[in-house]
């Protein structure tokens, strides 16, 4: 606890002393005003007292952020993040993701019961009307997947922002339907993101209700942050915070969300790593501070550097997943995720829900039956059987007792044998295709013609 209150003292110190860069003039200008903030040439300094103020705000509207309701038991699922690839099922070939592929794994994932972030990210649509087109997809082919979509930061990002708004309104949704990840290590603010919610506030004040603003800040330990501890979490956290307090600065309206992780950066590969020892070390420091300093517990995930479903790739999912539903993880991001979130797996998705089952039943514990006397009478009742335990009333009631794995089978070798030597990958292509094909939504046809009529009103709008 003390090592953590001085992670939070130096960050508080980090940013009065060094603040954060934001290369907007008019904010710049606008959050001058406010007591406890300088403005020294690009550079926003933060008086500790001011930052302090914001915390109750920020454990407030982080109940909705942190995906991880108190007291839930069953563990989630959210898909993983607009996949640029996709593992193609019939060929075993990585290539790049389409349309098709985004609408089969909406509806794999909308199987699941999973929410919030679209899956793949289509690469046959032109690149300006690509989020909505894949937010149509999802719209129509799921429940609750579409919300926190990213912005295309270019010259029709507030029509753009405005266009997701409108559709996810019609079909009913509830926000936040776009996400601004704001912090960009070391110590600076994204300043197109931030100048969507400074437009919006003067313009269009309605639409700032369904944008979520903040950090979602990830700083590469030894590239964009310090390698050693505790100046990389210091770092982390003091961005975290500048990009929750800045957007509430410019709206106090404005939804904001705050949190930060950490992804290595390899010196051999010069690339981001996740599923790595250190990575989960990280991301346990990071929930220890943020359980500390905003009063939640962050989600897990099964984000890997794993290319394909194999070996590495469950290990690397298995030791991230335990390691975070150990220290109180319920909901689980990045689903069917490779390569970070590079491709997208249709039966990856099938292999997490069997890690996540494994886990939870883990998780569970066994039942400590106080009756007292019940264990001498179950023995004794069992060896005057010729079954002895088998057909005894309390293992007939096993199934409350073992988990039943749907790929991890328990066979024997003569039981595979004789079952055609089924592998887990070709059980888990079966079970997704099985799932998609079963698979059924329907938008009500009013909702479908309205979706319809402003899909081609923001088609004509943004190119």
């Amino acid at each position: 606890k003390e090592e953590i209150n001085q992670i939070y003292e130096e960050a508080l110190q980090v940013l009065e002393t060094v603040g954060v860069e934001l290369n907007h003039q008019e904010i710049l200008k606008l959050v001058s005003r406010y007591k406890g903030i300088s403005v020294r040439g690009k550079r926003i300094h933060y008086k500790p007292w001011l930052v302090e103020e914001f915390i109750p705000k920020i454990r407030k509207e982080n109940l909705e952020y942190q995906q991880n309701k108190p007291g839930q038991e069953n563990f989630t699922m959210i898909p993983s993040f607009l996949c640029l690839n996709v593992l193609d099922m019939d060929t075993g070939q990585i290539r790049k993701a389409n349309s098709e592929d985004l609408k089969q794994a909406v509806k794999l994932c909308d199987c699941y019961d999973m929410e919030t972030v679209i899956p793949v990210h289509p690469q046959d649509t032109p690149a300006k009307i690509c989020q909505i087109t894949a937010l149509k997809i999802a719209l129509e082919n799921s429940r609750n997947i579409g919300g926190w979509m990213p912005v295309t930061m270019d010259e029709t990002k507030e029509k753009e922002t405005e266009y997701i708004y409108r559709m996810n309104k019609i079909v009913g949704r509830k926000p936040p339907y776009v996400a601004l990840e704001i912090p960009i290590s070391p110590l600076k603010l994204d300043a197109p993101a931030l100048d969507i919610v400074f437009r919006l506030s003067k313009k269009k004040k309605d639409f700032i209700s369904g944008i979520a603003v903040g950090g979602g800040a990830i700083p590469m330990p030894g590239a964009t942050a310090p390698i050693f501890l505790p100046a990389l979490l210091v770092q982390g956290l003091a961005e975290a915070l500048a990009a929750t307090i800045t957007p509430k600065l410019i709206n106090e309206e404005v939804p904001i969300y705050c949190s930060f992780g950490y992804f290595p950066f390899d010196m051999k590969y010069t690339s981001p790593v996740a599923g790595s020892p250190e990575t989960i070390l990280f991301h346990l420091m990071s929930r220890q501070v943020t359980k500390v300093v905003f009063g939640y517990t962050k989600g897990g995930n099964l984000t890997v550097k794993g290319k394909l479903p194999n070996i590495q790739t469950g290990a690397e999912k298995m030791a991230n997943v335990l390691v975070d539903a150990l220290d109180g993880a319920r909901v689980f991001a990045s689903v069917g995720a490779l390569s970070l979130d590079e491709i997208f797996s249709f039966e990856q998705v099938v292999i997490d829900k069997e890690i996540l089952d494994y886990v939870g039943r883990l998780i569970k514990g066994m039942e400590f039956k106080e009756e007292k006397g019940l264990s001498i009478k179950t023995i004794k009742e069992a060896i005057s059987s010729s079954n002895a335990y088998l057909d005894h009333p309390s293992t007939l009631d096993h199934r409350k007792v073992f988990w039943m794995p749907e790929l991890f089978r328990h066979s024997s070798l003569a039981q595979w044998e004789s079952e055609g030597l089924p592998t887990i990958i070709k059980e888990a292509k079966r079970t997704a295709r099985k799932l998609i094909a079963n698979h059924h939504f329907e938008l009500e046809k009013s909702k479908q013609r309205e979706l319809d009529e402003m899909y081609r009103y923001a088609c004509e709008g943004l190119q």
